[in-house]
């Protein structure tokens, strides 16, 4: 069943010393209820791309991905992790797709299904519920993890609890995660201890983690119940997301977007969410929810009128928040609708009637690919018609063309993601356009990829905005060969990202032109022969990280981490990505003495 400890041991597994160093290559997919054999494939080919210096690894066919996979691992000693397989098809669909050269390589699967493991005629790990004293075990490791054991006074009532939860780790460890973080009086414990249970035991045990939640994390959790099950969610759409709908409040926080994180990370000391990947900053990046998790939150969102989520069509008539997972058209949503919040599955809903919803105010598409997922969707500003005053982010928009007057209709938007194909004829024409859009004076967040403008062109177009604090330039973003970055620009930029700008050669950068930078992200810059040392002498730069980028690169970068070390510079951190050579860059590295505490260095196979 659910919530027994199959994906955490497979995952303890996965992520063990040993194992990482024995394979050449370690994956994990997801296959879950409702799987999509082109979404598996994508999802392996992203991870293998740290190993793999190939882009768009995740576009083609389900043959053409199956192929590109196949020779990826062909000779390679790999681990691959099939994770929540639901049914016998999905079985026979997923093993075919793996080359087996007799090399020692090896294939984990989770399942909640014994027949599953009948046909692959193997014996099983069966997981079993927890005995009695291995439950109270646990729920003492997590509830007590900064005490010693439970105390006296609490034991009677904790007993309770642990009985209830009958074996579950799943409702264990989330019980235990909300005590953790709850008054230790006595009268608190006992009325969770006496709490009704019915018949639905499960969800209903996990519902005592929601029952005694803090009023303003209880909206922020049923939220996380709108993405679909096994997605890997985005900590920062989250955040953007609770702040649209007014779920956070400042407080003492020095911004919203900090309180909103807070909030996370008090879900995340609770057990109701898995991180699936931290960030260069130690913080939430990506997440998961359990399936039990998500049923509970969907479950009581219905109950409490707060959110529904549609697996088939259905008339929509007083719903306020509206979730699409299934295939609809705009016929479902009554044009008089009170929806203020709209989210939908990639290609299965017709927007053309959203000017019609005069409350709609957060609308969000979504791809069970991933979170990161390419949408290619149609968005029209009718200038005449619309001022998206409450838009703060705009997500995904290819070929957007702003101007001052569609900065009008979006005068506090702070976070842009954009893409562009060049539509027209000529060079000249495209670079006309390019460099005639006007970004609004409040954005704070820019990505672009795809726009091929040049550095100069770049420093024009942005350099000078007030507000703009963390810049993502994506591939073929920016071309030339050479950025001498002006001072006086960038002024408020924290973090910056180059990833897969080919023809960058050299950059003359120093602490002056960056002044606040704390965060640099370098990758797949394979032209790019020096880094900059005076970037070392920013007094705010607290990390960098390089990937698969040249040697060269790679070794002045550490060797300006050293010489900052030699001047008491000891808080800043770098961590390497190498794919190469790898016996001249070490021999390298071990002549020049390249040492350092606060260096994470990472050799993959080429």
């Amino acid at each position: 069943m659910g919530g027994t400890g199959k994906t955490t041991l497979a995952r303890k597994a996965f992520e063990n010393k040993c194992m990482v160093e024995h394979f050449d290559v370690c994956l994990w997919a997801t296959i879950s209820q409702e799987y999509s054999l082109h979404k598996i494939l994508s999802e392996l080919l992203s991870h293998l791309r740290k190993s793999d210096s190939g882009t768009g690894t995740g576009t083609g066919t389900v043959d053409e991905l199956q192929e590109r996979l196949y020779k990826s691992l062909y000779g390679l000693r790999y681990l691959i992790v099939l994770d929540d397989m639901w049914n016998v098809k999905a079985l026979d669909d997923m093993l075919f797709l793996f080359p087996d050269t007799n090399n020692g390589s090896r294939i984990i699967l989770t399942t909640r299904h014994s027949d599953i493991a009948n046909a692959l005629g193997i014996f099983p790990v069966a997981m079993s519920l927890l005995d009695e004293d291995n439950s109270w075990h646990l729920f003492c490791q997590i509830a007590f993890a900064e005490q010693q054991g439970c105390p006296p006074e609490l034991e009677e009532a904790a007993m309770k609890i642990v009985a209830k939860c009958k074996g579950l780790r799943l409702a264990i460890v989330v019980i235990g995660g909300h005590l953790r973080k709850s008054s230790m009086a006595l009268d608190y414990w006992e009325n969770v201890a006496e709490s009704n249970l019915n018949d639905e035991q499960c969800l209903n045990v996990l519902s005592l983690s929601y029952n005694y939640l803090p009023v303003h994390l209880k909206p922020c959790f049923l939220f996380i119940g709108a993405f679909p099950e096994d997605c890997i969610i985005d900590a920062w759409d989250v955040v953007k997301l609770w702040i649209a709908e007014g779920f956070i409040q400042q407080g003492e926080y020095s911004s919203l977007e900090e309180a909103a994180e807070y909030c996370l990370w008090d879900l995340y000391l609770r057990n109701l969410i898995v991180v699936d990947k931290w960030d260069q900053r130690d913080e939430i990046y990506t997440f998961k929810v359990h399936d039990l998790v998500r049923d509970m939150c969907l479950k009581i969102a219905k109950e409490e009128e707060f959110l529904y989520a549609f697996e088939t069509p259905r008339a929509i008539n007083r719903e306020r928040r509206v979730v699409i997972n299934g295939e609809t058209n705009h016929e479902v949503i009554a044009s008089d609708a009170p929806v203020r919040f709209l989210m939908w599955e990639r290609g299965c809903y017709d927007t053309s009637n959203l000017y019609d919803l005069k409350l709609l105010r957060t609308l969000r598409n979504i791809t069970t690919t991933s979170i990161s997922g390419s949408i290619l969707q149609q968005l029209n500003l009718r200038e005449n018609r619309l001022v998206m005053r409450n838009l703060g982010s705009l997500y995904r928009v290819e070929n957007f063309r702003l101007s001052d007057e569609v900065c009008k209709r979006i005068p506090n938007v702070t976070e842009l993601r954009l893409s562009y194909c060049d539509e027209f004829d000529d060079s000249s024409k495209w670079r006309e356009f390019v460099t005639s859009l006007t970004f609004p004076s409040t954005l704070e967040f820019l990505c672009l990829s795809g726009c091929g403008v040049d550095w100069e062109e770049l420093t024009m177009m942005v350099g000078s905005l007030p507000n703009f604090f963390e810049l993502q330039l994506l591939q073929d973003s920016v071309t030339g060969s050479i950025w001498n970055p002006e001072e006086e620009k960038f002024l408020r930029l924290k973090y910056l990202t180059i990833r897969g700008c080919d023809d960058l050669v050299y950059w003359n950068a120093d602490r002056f032109h960056f002044p606040v930078l704390k965060g640099l992200y370098l990758g797949y810059l394979c032209k790019l022969d020096e880094f900059p040392s005076g970037l070392g002498e920013i007094a705010t730069l607290e990390y960098i990280e390089l990937e698969f980028c040249s040697a060269s690169l790679t070794i002045s970068a550490m060797r300006t981490l050293v010489e900052q070390e030699e001047q008491g510079n000891d808080s800043l951190r770098l961590d390497v990505y190498f794919q190469g050579d790898k016996e001249s860059f070490k021999q390298k590295v071990q002549e020049e003495g390249l040492t350092s505490t606060n260096l994470s260095l990472h050799l993959q196979r080429s």
